[in-house]
């Protein structure tokens, strides 16, 4: 279902998500132990679609993007199983596995920067959950230096309802990367 597509583009855009969607329930279902010998087939099923060029793929498929979006959130999804399946902070090979991890997060985000900036119709919804699944991602890895190279895109994706509330909700990403304990900081409502 990810490594082969459908001739026809709405149907192919359905399988890939659900190939995402079944790869992530594997992943948080099944024993470490019984996947271990793939992991590294597992972890480059991401290479082909967070390698791509996310702006031709959008264009291409302009009709089709809130479901583009939607695969890559169901991919994001898949990541974070993986992060919790396979990279801990005390495992010998995280840095084996941690770096491409951190490429496709990367390219994620930048995929979220550039649908911002396009602004395309009904896209909203579909790009918030890109996001969330995204931050969850990133909230998942064990050490928040290994993407200290990406703090600045991630801090500006979060305060964006604060920087442009007009064209925000009442609602915060911001809130998934505080600690509880920083409750004080509020109020949630930007604005």
């Amino acid at each position: 279902m990810l490594t082969e597509s459908s001739r026809n583009p709405v149907a192919a855009i359905v399988e890939k998500e659900a190939g995402w969607l079944l790869l992530s329930s594997l992943l948080s279902s099944m024993p470490k132990q019984e996947l271990e010998d793939q992991v590294f087939d597992i972890l480059s099923l991401w290479a082909t679609l967070f390698s791509g060029n996310p702006e031709r793929e959008i264009q291409k498929n302009e009709d089709l993007a809130s479901r583009i979006c939607s695969v890559w959130s169901a991919a994001v999804d898949a990541l974070t199983s993986f992060v919790r399946c396979f990279i801990s902070p005390n495992a010998t090979n995280n840095g084996i596995l941690l770096q491409p991890v951190m490429v496709y997060l990367s390219s994620a985000l930048s995929y979220i920067l550039l649908l911002q900036r396009k602004e395309l119709p009904n896209m909203k919804p579909a790009i918030d959950i890109f996001i969330i699944r995204t931050l969850m991602a990133y909230r998942a890895l064990p050490d928040s230096m290994a993407y200290k190279s990406d703090h600045t895109q991630i801090i500006q994706l979060c305060t964006f309802p604060f920087r442009d509330a007009a064209r925000c909700e009442e609602s915060s990403c911001l809130r998934l990367l505080l600690d509880k304990r920083d409750a004080w900081l509020g109020p949630w409502i930007p604005g």
